[in-house]
């Protein structure tokens, strides 16, 4: 899917939260934006090192890893990743990697930053999970979203089965979101394959 500068804006408006921006807005951005490419297993970034902006996958696969090296996502075409160290210190706390020939479209810091500050669905969006410091200690007056351990493991639609069940085998995990873009659109379980056959290979 080669896409040139003037695409871009094509792109951003099949992207939330880059598709509630006006018109001109959404232009704007798309020429802040600088294309890079990948190759497979190339690391894009690595845990530690500053954060200059944030990555938006335009074709291609990234996996983003904990500093232990265990998976925390594998993400697919429209999935934007780096924004969480980019949000808390402007370091990396994860490790993404290309998995394959990836495109990638990098926003600057400057530019998020300011997205964030003047469009609240760019604030709401990129804000979403982030926990308040003062919880409760009662855990019946807790959030569900209290008691994640860990960011949830996802895959795109396109992930072939074979490799969502080696992901689930090696997280050592029952289930994965199949998530399209930001939104997520189905969880594979452990009971939806026919057998741990296919994780052994």
């Amino acid at each position: 899917m080669e896409q040139d500068a003037s695409q871009i804006p094509a792109f951003l408006e099949t992207v939330h939260p880059y598709d509630s921006l006006p018109r001109d807005e959404m232009v704007r951005v798309a020429a802040s934006f600088s294309r890079r490419h990948y190759e497979d297993a190339a690391v894009i970034y690595a845990v530690g090192e500053p954060m200059t902006g944030i990555y938006l996958i335009l074709e291609g696969s990234v996996e983003v890893l904990e500093p232990s090296g265990g998976l925390v996502s594998l993400l697919g075409p429209r999935n934007s990743f780096g924004e969480r160290g980019l949000m808390r210190d402007g370091m990396a706390v994860t490790t993404a990697r290309a998995t394959e020939g990836t495109e990638i479209l990098m926003l600057p810091e400057a530019e998020f930053r300011r997205l964030i500050a003047t469009y609240p669905a760019f604030e709401r969006f990129f804000h979403r999970g982030r926990s308040a410091d003062n919880r409760p200690a009662d855990i019946s007056t807790r959030k569900v979203g209290d008691l994640i351990a860990r960011p949830p493991i996802s895959v795109s639609p396109g992930t072939s089965i074979r490799a969502a069940a080696g992901i689930m085998r090696d997280a050592h995990i029952s289930c994965v979101a199949v998530v399209e873009g930001e939104r997520l659109v189905g969880i594979v379980t452990a009971r939806d394959f026919t057998g741990k056959v296919l994780a052994e290979g």
